[in-house]
């Protein structure tokens, strides 16, 4: 790194010690971690309200995909890094007590891996010569419907305000309204009565 890089770390340290007496803020202290929960994990992919899976459904597809990009040997350790990545940011996720993230529009905690899962997705296309043609034209065709569905999801969070008085509309947020199937957040309309 250049003498211009190192500058702007150790701004950064200085601010953080001179506000929070330590190098790191407090939020990135390991005690705010307790061990992985699965109630959490299912929180984080299906959710109506919090789920990656209900919100981004094309990302599903990263299954398959990271299966199919095994078959490319120079690549592989390249494509377990990434899958270890996202394993290893859903596992902090799920460690944490605050793994809905609060007043916020659909999964935000799982939002960095989303780049990567996407990156497996693609894999979906390049399918084995040996595949069926009306399978392939069967999969894209799942994949394109499954994006323009989560297109449609994320609009109503960054196109209508309902959504967003869901955080606190008839009450604040609590892990008790983020399973409530008869009022998911991407469905509110405007704040009920």
């Amino acid at each position: 790194m250049s003498a211009g890089h190192w500058l702007w770390v150790f701004r950064g340290w200085f601010f953080n010690f001179a506000i929070y007496g330590a190098l790191l803020p407090p939020y990135y202290a390991a005690s705010r971690m307790d061990s992985p929960s699965f109630s959490a994990l299912l929180g984080v992919l299906f959710s109506p309200s919090r789920g990656l899976l209900i919100f981004t459904p094309v990302v599903l597809f990263a299954v398959s995909g990271f299966v199919l990009s095994l078959r490319e040997r120079a690549q592989r350790p390249l494509h377990i890094a990434f899958a270890g990545i996202v394993v290893g940011i859903t596992c902090i996720v799920v460690s944490w007590e605050g793994w809905s993230g609060g007043h916020c529009f659909g999964p935000r905690l799982m939002t960095d891996v989303v780049p990567f899962l996407v990156y497996f997705v693609m894999f979906n296309f390049h399918l084995p010569a040996y595949v069926n043609q009306w399978v392939s034209r069967c999969l894209s065709a799942s994949i394109a419907i499954s994006a323009v569905l989560g297109v449609l999801i994320h609009a109503q969070g960054a196109l209508r305000y309902g959504p967003w008085q869901w955080n606190y509309i008839p009450n604040y947020i609590d892990t008790s309204r983020i399973w409530d199937w008869t009022d998911p957040q991407f469905l509110r309309a405007q704040a009920p009565p």
